[in-house]
């Protein structure tokens, strides 16, 4: 079993109850070529190329995934990759190819990883329901959105579509199991120290 300390260490808790820092080599899932737990350095070294975006905690690349043109979005925690994602780039008059590119990508997740743990639609408006050339149109007004997930040993792969004010979002998120605890603590400590 592995977890991640208040610092940010990965560590594996061994079952005698002793545990020991993760060699990087160790991890043997993450995101792209790098491992959970990667630093930007390391991540900027398996790229080979210059992010098109860069902050503190996130670094972007323009990237290939098959036939589509996405960005590569590394998201690190207390400076270790934590998550990843694909978010397509390619922007679509008719917007039912989003729904094509979103089964296209979960498609292909699906050849890797095997069925989805997870197969979800949701419908929060019926107008365009029982009308499906109209279903790209539903995503892009928040009417309808879609999602797939797996479960791996390290981590958790969702593949999703969803939209906003005609603005449609189709992803793959990886995110690494061991991370997740230390993420939602981050996020809760900032909120308390905001109140």
């Amino acid at each position: 079993m592995r977890a991640v300390t208040d610092v940010g260490t990965t560590v594996v808790l061994h079952d005698d109850g002793t545990w020991a820092p993760m060699a990087q080599s160790a991890a043997t899932e993450g995101f792209r070529k790098s491992p959970w737990g990667s630093s930007m350095s390391q991540v900027r070294a398996i790229e080979g190329n210059d992010p098109v975006k860069e902050t503190d905690d996130v670094l972007a690349f323009a990237v290939k995934l098959g036939r589509f043109d996405c960005a590569a979005i590394y998201i690190f925690v207390s400076g270790q990759l934590a998550r990843g994602k694909y978010r397509l780039v390619e922007e679509y008059q008719n917007q039912n190819k989003y729904l094509s590119a979103f089964d296209e990508l979960k498609d292909s997740v699906t050849k890797k990883y095997g069925a989805p743990n997870e197969d979800r639609t949701y419908w929060l408006n019926d107008l365009y329901r029982d009308d499906f050339s109209e279903w790209g149109m539903a995503v892009s007004c928040g009417h309808l959105s879609k999602f797939a997930s797996w479960d791996t040993e390290e981590s958790f792969i969702t593949v999703g579509i969803l939209g906003e004010n005609f603005d449609v979002t189709v992803g793959v998120e990886y995110s690494g199991k061991a991370f997740a605890a230390l993420e939602d603590k981050l996020k809760e400590d900032a909120l308390l120290e905001d109140l």
